[in-house]
C-alpha cells in the first residue's frame, strides 16, 4: 500500500464526530521550497528568474492537500518555480483526484 492509500485510507476511516457535518473538508495550500544546489535539481528546478545565475539555490513549489479531520496529507504536487503555468494552480490541478463528491474545500 502507497503512502497516500494510507493517508486516504486513514481519512476514510476517522470516528463520524471528527467530520464538519458528515462531510470530510481538506484544505489544499502551497509553498516553495529551496532545494539542495546539485546539477540535476538546476535542471528540473531553475532558479528564479530575479537571481543571477548561481547565486541561490534552485526553487521548487509545493503544493498539497491535508484532511482536516485525520491532519493526514492525501496528496502532494511539486513543480519548478519558473513561469507561467508553474503556479500553484497548476499544481492543485493535479491533485483533483484527491476530491471526491461531497467533500467541503477550502
Amino acid at each position: 500500500m502507497s503512502i497516500a492509500q494510507h493517508a486516504q485510507a486513514a481519512d476514510t476511516h476517522v470516528p463520524e464526530s471528527w467530520l464538519w457535518k458528515n462531510r470530510h473538508a481538506k484544505s489544499a495550500d502551497g509553498t516553495t521550497v529551496n532545494l539542495v544546489d546539485t546539477e540535476d535539481n538546476r535542471a528540473h528546478y531553475p532558479q528564479h528568474g530575479n537571481q543571477a545565475e548561481g547565486v541561490n539555490f534552485p526553487l521548487a513549489r509545493l503544493v498539497g492537500v491535508i484532511s482536516l479531520a485525520s491532519g493526514a496529507l492525501l496528496g502532494a504536487a511539486l513543480g519548478p518555480c519558473q513561469s507561467k503555468g508553474t503556479g500553484e494552480y497548476g499544481l492543485f490541478r493535479e491533485l483533483h483526484a484527491v476530491f471526491v463528491a461531497g467533500d467541503l474545500n477550502h
